[in-house]
């Protein structure tokens, strides 16, 4: 039924009306929790397009420094934790299957995009080659915990960075 296909459809999207009225994709995961299905894309300070490329923003998303992700999710969502981050690795079945389901045009939905990062210094890395995404654990003094999306070797693997970095983010609902 097409009016049941347009409600369900409606259901699977977020309006952030409450800032910049941007809509955002979300998918139910085997976790039991919703994801963002795309990489968040609100211009907050600290946040920036991949070469400075507002095309690369519609694409991709933002790349936001630590203490920016942390700001930049919708009310009533939150930047995931490494826990959330690791449970979701694992229902994946580990490494290399989860980065199979969880990357663009995986079983999953989640549709993760490899859309590199900015280093603290202004230099752009890794576009098409790596997807970096920001959890909310600090690791030591000026470094977080982030998940990485690694195309060469097909699998996520997690890695602290400093906060200063820009890097993807995704919102898990609270």
């Amino acid at each position: 039924d097409l009016h049941l296909s347009i409600r369900r459809q409606r259901q699977m999207c977020i309006r952030d009306s409450n800032r910049d009225g941007k809509t955002y994709k979300w998918v139910k995961l085997n976790d039991g929790k919703i994801w963002m299905a795309e990489n968040l894309n609100r211009n907050i300070p600290d946040s920036y397009c991949y070469d400075n490329k507002e095309n690369n923003c519609h694409r991709y998303g933002r790349l936001y420094t630590w203490e920016a992700a942390k700001k930049a999710c919708p009310f009533g969502w939150h930047l995931p934790s490494d826990t959330e981050w690791e449970k979701l690795r694992t229902i994946y079945r580990g490494y290399k299957l989860a980065y199979k389901a969880l990357i663009f045009g995986g079983d999953a939905k989640f549709a993760a995009l490899l859309g590199g990062k900015r280093i603290n210094d202004g230099e752009f890395y890794y576009l098409g080659e790596n997807g970096y995404y920001w959890s909310v654990r600090e690791s030591v003094a000026g470094n977080a915990w982030f998940y990485d999306f690694d195309k060469a070797y097909g699998k996520v693997v997690s890695y602290d960075n400093s906060k200063t970095n820009a890097l993807s983010c995704r919102c898990v609902k609270d």
